[in-house]
């Protein structure tokens, strides 16, 4: 990487950048700003979005115009990345990069003052409750579930199900599932969705499972293993409210099937994220199922 890079991918609290041919834009403090520094041509966004794209097996092109990855800078900076070039967006290629922060970097202070509540979902981590966190894109859901992760008890065996690597194993019990999808169904080879992991992971002994982000056909197969008895599963769902999240959920498995699960009772803790007007992720409301 240029070295007259480094302030836009080191620097930590930048959360995001996009980057194609005619300009830089990143993401600090709750606000766009154009990049002053260096122009893209120096960086070479075309043969950084083939890196980023050929570092998934994907071949950017007429039949595969885009692509997401987990990108390793360093051992410390890691980005969750989106690739899209011509013909889908005119001007690109165009990469959208998202930091995903060191898990040391957070804990619930980060999200809540409010001491009472962090003792709470620390207990209720520790006692398998189920919990689902939902919030805009950005919001910080998926920090929040990193700092929730952290009261899980050492000697339990996580299976944490994504699309990409992202989430830090909490012990040497846990592992890991990795979908593989073909959107363009231009990749050589099987593929597997989020929903067949599920299914996987019931079958491998879990204490808890934690899914990165429920959005599709997974939610109904997540909620089958809640209605049967399984425990302490935690994952996120875009929405904008603790209600509106358990809808969501609701909606997800509606597609899928005529089944109609009754959210309040499989969840026993909802918690809505949100940034505030200073920039900074807080809880923002959350509830809780009645014992």
């Amino acid at each position: 990487m240029n070295s007259s890079f480094d302030e836009l991918f080191l620097e930590e609290s930048i959360e995001d950048i996009v980057l194609n041919p005619e300009r830089i834009l990143y993401f600090r403090n709750g606000a766009w700003k154009h990049w002053e520094g260096e122009s893209p041509e120096r960086l070479n966004v075309s043969a950084l979005a083939r890196t980023i794209a050929n570092s998934v097996d994907v071949e950017l092109g007429y039949t595969t115009p885009s692509a997401d990855a987990y990108w390793k800078l360093s051992p410390e900076h890691h980005f969750r990345a989106h690739v899209i070039c011509y013909p889908m967006i005119e001007q690109g290629p165009e990469i959208t990069l998202r930091r995903i922060q060191h898990t040391k970097h957070f804990d619930l202070k980060h999200f809540s003052c409010d001491q009472a509540l962090k003792l709470h979902l620390t207990h209720s981590v520790q006692q398998s409750k189920n919990i689902l966190i939902c919030g805009a894109t950005g919001a910080g859901k998926s920090s929040l579930l990193f700092s929730l992760m952290t009261f899980i008890p050492k000697e339990e065996r996580v299976l944490i199900l994504e699309d990409s690597s992202e989430l830090p194993l909490p012990n040497k019990f846990s592992s890991r599932l990795l979908a593989r999808n073909d959107r363009f169904q231009s990749r050589n080879g099987s593929t597997w969705q989020m929903t067949d992991l599920v299914i996987e992971a019931l079958r491998m002994r879990p204490n808890r499972i934690i899914l990165g982000e429920c959005r599709g056909s997974e939610a109904l197969a997540l909620c089958r293993s809640l209605q049967t008895g399984h425990s302490g599963v935690m994952t996120t769902v875009h929405a904008g409210s603790p209600q509106e999240g358990l809808e969501r959920i609701s909606d997800l498995c509606r597609d899928q099937s005529k089944t109609e699960f009754n959210q309040r009772k499989l969840w026993n803790i909802i918690l809505h994220v949100k940034i505030n007007k200073s920039g900074k992720r807080e809880i923002n409301s959350w509830y809780e199922r009645d014992s």
